[in-house]
């Protein structure tokens, strides 16, 4: 499909794994500004070098966020690349923390 094939395909959305890691690629600025309560900010321009640190299992659910979605495919990607098997694009990150039911954090 695409960038967005995780979560924004056509017809029912896949679950979230409930156990997963978040991460928020956005810069530390807009993280600032609201993240989902729990998730981590590993800004997409330091994604490569920081996601086998951050994530050394490769089995590890992650869900990454951003703004739109556009980012957080874009890492993604990265990670499937790398070898990660339980990787999800979460979108942004309002929409996320309500599909979550969770806080957004400042």
């Amino acid at each position: 499909m695409g960038l967005f094939s995780n979560l924004f395909s056509a017809g029912a959305t896949p679950e979230l794994p409930a156990n997963a890691m978040i991460i928020d690629v956005r810069s530390q600025q807009e993280y600032a500004t609201g993240h989902v309560d729990g998730a981590v900010n590993l800004p997409l321009d330091e994604f490569n070098a920081g996601i086998q640190k951050l994530v050394p299992e490769k089995d590890t659910p992650v869900i990454l966020c951003c703004l739109s979605g556009g980012r957080s495919g874009h890492a993604c990607n990265i990670m499937k690349q790398q070898g990660y098997k339980a990787v999800f694009n979460g979108g942004g990150a309002v929409q996320l923390a309500q599909r979550l039911k969770k806080e957004l954090k400042r």
